[in-house]
């Protein structure tokens, strides 16, 4: 099987509304897939339920990928356009990788002013990754492929 063949099993159809755009203040509130392979039958249920769900001789399977909390809102500097991306990494030079979207038609070099972003829970915890300043800045370097940006932190 070619590698691509196998990554595509994973691509599916997931509606954006369905997408999580901020946390939950109650983790246990989160959503729990609850598979019964005899009757062939998906649940949807919550993650607070699962005690009650398990019997003996279930097997729990745990996903242990952590999704960083990036979502990145700002304006473009030259058009005070609204702008939202998503922080995917850092490359070895420290230029971020991201993708972003905005009305109109983005070009290197172009600057986009990040608004501070707070996260809900006063960003105490560790994991989160919180953008603090009064004037943040990036400045956009190269179109990759699949609408991925490369961007210079200013």
């Amino acid at each position: 099987m070619h590698p691509d063949e196998l990554l595509s099993s994973y691509d599916y159809r997931l509606p954006k509304e369905q997408i999580a755009q901020h946390p939950l203040a109650e983790r246990s509130a989160s959503r729990l897939m609850v598979v019964r392979r005899g009757e062939n039958g998906v649940e949807h249920r919550r993650f607070m339920e699962l005690p009650e769900l398990l019997q003996a001789g279930d097997l729990l399977v745990l996903n242990e990928t952590r999704v960083i909390p990036a979502r990145l809102e700002g304006v473009r500097a030259a058009t005070g356009g609204k702008w939202e991306g998503l922080f995917l990494g850092v490359t070895s030079t420290g230029d971020w990788r991201l993708m972003g979207q905005t009305r109109g038609k983005l070009q290197p070099g172009e600057e986009i002013r990040l608004h501070p972003v707070h996260a809900a829970n006063g960003g105490d915890r560790d994991d989160q990754c919180v953008v603090r300043a009064d004037s943040f800045s990036l400045t956009l370097v190269e179109k990759e492929a699949d609408g991925v940006w490369r961007a210079r932190p200013t």
